[in-house]
């Protein structure tokens, strides 16, 4: 190989590498100023003022994250987030909505919508680049667990019995079991249901047992639809400590 092909190789390399974003913003000018920003932070960045152009572009495009303003499109943009998900050419596509009303009501909203981060304006584009930055790496933090008593129910050998969690991740659920009222082995099949709170949702999920531990047993997941494995890790993401430390400054 040449010199100069090696040289454009090498060139050509980070591009594919770079996070990419897609902005939807009606302001054409405040779009251009994100662009901008984004773009000398390393990011490749795309930019849309139009909402069917944008999800024509998520739809052909290997985007990571789309950002979106609250009052965009007559306030209509913010209602496209779940089917612009559902038609996302990345199936993990994270969207971040920004908003210069800062009230628990307004960030409630924002979740209830499927949306997975909510951002406050103005804020210190450091602070900007670095949530972006961790909300990328969530597709890849598959094994991370967060510590949470959730009420679960599991079937196992015709019988139903009530116990709570010790851990969850998007893999499987640690299970208290001290008492030994289920008392399952390793490779033992059950089905297990639980409500996430937060998101005002029941799963039901059907798994096996990998791990017996003093507290009572690991079991992974094995049946569960795409859709409930999003709203886990969503739930795991809100929980985490790395997300309320944060997001201290909302």
């Amino acid at each position: 190989m040449s010199l100069a092909k090696k040289l454009q190789k090498n060139m050509q390399r980070p591009q594919q590498d770079k996070v990419k974003l897609l902005i939807s913003d009606e302001s054409p000018i405040t779009g251009r100023i994100e662009k901008v920003a984004l773009s000398n932070a390393g990011f490749q960045v795309e930019l849309t003022s139009d909402l069917k152009k944008m999800m024509d572009l998520l739809s052909k495009e290997n985007f990571d994250i789309a950002i979106l303003d609250f009052h965009s499109y007559n306030g209509l943009g913010i209602y496209e987030i779940e089917k612009a998900k559902k038609i996302s050419y990345n199936q993990k596509i994270k969207f971040i909505v920004t908003g210069t009303e800062n009230f628990e009501e307004i960030k409630d909203k924002v979740y209830s919508l499927n949306s997975d981060l909510f951002l406050p304006k103005p804020m210190p584009r450091t602070k900007i680049i670095e949530e972006i930055k961790k909300l990328t790496q969530i597709n890849y933090r598959r094994a991370e667990r967060v510590k949470y008593k959730l009420k679960t129910i599991v079937r196992f050998k015709n019988k139903e019995t009530e116990i709570f969690s010790i851990d969850i991740s998007t893999e499987g659920i640690h299970l208290a079991d001290r008492e030994q009222r289920i008392n399952p082995y390793v490779g033992n099949d059950l089905e297990i249901e639980f409500f996430l709170p937060q998101l005002d949702r029941k799963i039901i999920v059907k798994g096996t047992v990998v791990r017996i531990t003093e507290e009572g047993f690991g079991v992974k997941f094995q049946i569960m639809s795409l859709n409930d494995k999003k709203l886990i890790e969503k739930f795991i993401f809100q929980n985490s400590m790395e997300f309320r430390s944060s997001h201290y400054y909302l």
